[in-house]
């Protein structure tokens, strides 16, 4: 054991080296595909958040009830509802497996009440004063919350910030009327989008008592959809010919990812920590799900072997690990939900046997 011992940090540094850089080398990677499985075996599923465990929430929905799951990587599970309550979705998970969604009945949403689902058990968050919905959107690792209240018929949307029990309202800070929150990060960094009176959105990220309009692509309006930890946000935007664009934000500008993949209208949906993207783009009359890496942007259906009459139409977040979850249909029909993990490059591979095999030889020589 002693001499394991002292293999752990050379083969870590080995792995550090050769195996971690694979998929953000590029964006010409290849991915494996594992359809996740509703609760039910004719149950439509979407998928929504992913952790760094490649643990899934979702719904899923059989004769028009739907429930919220967690897909562990081989099968899904039921997650309940609130008391009362006979629906219920889940959004986002933080890296400690706590989960946050909606629970309600009525099919509007009218009575939807923000959840947190932690340590097996199922907590409303409430709403805030004057609202008669919630649902929550996003956790990070600190158990810091975000997401949104609404009243039916209002036309009114209030972001929220709920953390140690208490429910607050997203402050603007822009001048608009509405902040509406999207993600949160693990420095507590929001990424939404601030309303105006004129009903148009600008993307933006809020920071305790701070906020920064992030602009747009040269049109009237963007909206967020998601933020990591360095600060990067993703989402859509109008250009200036009203094409309808993903865009993902660095170093204080949009990067314009549509143009990449030559297309008319797209949307960035999912962001890691490397900041690499994933959305949806149309292709024709059919939506393709994409990923953006490096300044290069491909449709996921040419970089995964997929079963005739099989399209990824969209995709909706991505972890550490470069593990993408995506939606698609069968032949136009039947819809699905899956799971793409990298397939580790050749060369790296070859690279971490060749080390592994010199660091052998090396231990098998004598003085």
């Amino acid at each position: 054991m002693k001499h394991a011992r002292k293999l752990l940090p050379i083969v870590a540094l080995l792995l550090s080296a050769w195996v971690i850089p694979v998929h953000t080398a590029s964006a010409e990677v290849r991915y494996t595909m594992t359809v996740i499985q509703g609760l039910t075996p004719d149950a439509a599923v979407m998928p929504y958040g992913i952790n760094s465990s490649g643990q899934v929430v979702g719904g899923s929905q059989q004769s028009g009830i739907g429930q919220a799951f967690l897909w562990d990587g081989s099968h899904s599970i039921n997650l309940g509802t609130l008391p009362g309550k006979a629906q219920a979705g889940a959004v986002g998970i933080n890296d400690l497996g706590d989960i946050v969604g909606a629970s309600g009945n009525n099919a509007n949403g009218s009575d939807m009440r923000a959840f947190l689902y932690s340590g097996g058990q199922m907590q409303d968050l409430g709403v805030l004063p004057g609202f008669t919905a919630s649902q929550g959107v996003d956790i990070n690792d600190s158990g810091q919350i975000v997401g949104a209240c609404s009243s039916v018929g209002s036309g009114t949307t209030r972001g929220f910030f709920y953390s140690n029990g208490q429910m607050v309202p997203l402050k603007d800070l822009l001048g608009g009327t509405q902040a509406i929150a999207a993600a949160i990060n693990n420095l507590g960094q929001i990424g939404g989008t601030s309303i105006t009176a004129a009903g148009q959105g600008h993307a933006a990220v809020f920071s305790g008592e701070s906020a920064i309009d992030l602009g747009t692509l040269g049109g009237a309006w963007s909206v967020s959809s998601d933020i990591n930890d360095l600060g990067q946000v993703v989402g859509q935007s109008e250009r200036a010919d009203a094409y309808r664009q993903a865009f993902l934000y660095t170093d204080g500008h949009m990067i314009d990812i549509g143009a990449l993949l030559g297309t008319t209208q797209s949307s960035a949906v999912g962001l890691n920590n490397l900041g690499e993207v994933v959305g949806n783009c149309w292709v024709g009359s059919t939506g393709h799900a994409f990923f953006y890496s490096n300044g290069a942007a491909v449709d996921l259906n040419n970089a995964v072997d997929l079963p005739a009459g099989w399209v990824l139409t969209g995709a909706g977040a991505i972890n550490d690990a470069g593990q993408i979850t995506a939606t698609g249909n069968i032949s136009g029909r039947d819809s699905f939900a899956c799971l793409l993990t990298p397939v580790p490059e050749p060369l790296s591979v070859s690279c971490l046997s060749i080390g592994l095999f010199v660091l052998a030889s090396k231990r098998t020589r004598r003085p």
